[in-house]
C-alpha cells in the first residue's frame, strides 16, 4: 500500500482499526508473533511456532525477542509501532539501515 497517498485521518483511521483488532486478540490471551504490515497467511494454517523461536519479519520484532525472550503481547505492542512508523511516514522500518 503507498501510504504516502493517504489524508492524515485516514491513516489514522487505519490504525485504529488495527490496534482494536490486536486488542481483541490480547484481550483473548493471545498474541500474534508476526504482526508486520505484509501480507498473512491463513487462519486455516496449522502453526508449528513456539515461544522459544524467533519468528517474523526482522525490523518488526521486539528486541527482547531478539535476545532470547518469549514473545508476549508486549511484542506485539512493539509491532505496531513499527507499523504506525510505516503509516505516517511512508517509509520502511530502518529503511536507511543495512539489514544483515
Amino acid at each position: 500500500m503507498e501510504f504516502n497517498s493517504l489524508s492524515w485521518y485516514n491513516k489514522f483511521k487505519i490504525l485504529c482499526q488495527i490496534a482494536y483488532g490486536l486488542g481483541n486478540i490480547h484481550k483473548e490471551g493471545l498474541f500474534h508473533q508476526d504482526f508486520h504490515s505484509g501480507l498473512s497467511k491463513s487462519a486455516n494454517e496449522k502453526s508449528e511456532k513456539n515461544k522459544k523461536n524467533v519468528y517474523g519479519v526482522l525490523p518488526y520484532v521486539a528486541s527482547e525477542v531478539l535476545r532470547g525472550k518469549i514473545y508476549t503481547q508486549e511484542s506485539d505492542v512493539y509491532s505496531f509501532g513499527i507499523i504506525m512508523y510505516e503509516i505516517f511516514t511512508g517509509l520502511p522500518p530502518y529503511y536507511d539501515m543495512p539489514h544483515e
